[in-house]
């Protein structure tokens, strides 16, 4: 998973765009496998991107980019890191 991970600005077809631009890539496989949520948001778009091979672009306005990453990085590494001012938010954030 640590591959997949380090590969997913090349490889991830789905790209979550925040207002900032920033943009954080990931394997839509790997999001649904990890989680429920992701599992219902994102089934029936991946298997449209499979046949189509375009990028699936998801805009978040909810989040801040910093603590979405560290979502990430938990459902593809199995680690978290993050600082008390930020547990608040992320608890929301995985709920």
């Amino acid at each position: 998973m640590k591959k997949l991970y380090e590969q997913r600005n090349q490889t991830g077809e789905l790209v979550f765009v925040f207002p900032s631009n920033v943009e954080i890539h990931c394997h839509s496989e790997v999001l649904i496998s990890q989680s429920d949520y992701f599992r219902g948001l994102f089934e029936f778009q991946t298997l449209s991107s499979q046949q189509s091979s375009t990028l699936i672009r998801q805009e978040v306005h909810e989040y801040s980019p910093k603590l979405f990453q560290t979502m990430v990085d938990f459902l593809y590494l199995s680690e978290i890191a993050i600082n008390s001012n930020d547990l608040v938010d992320m608890l929301h954030l995985c709920q």
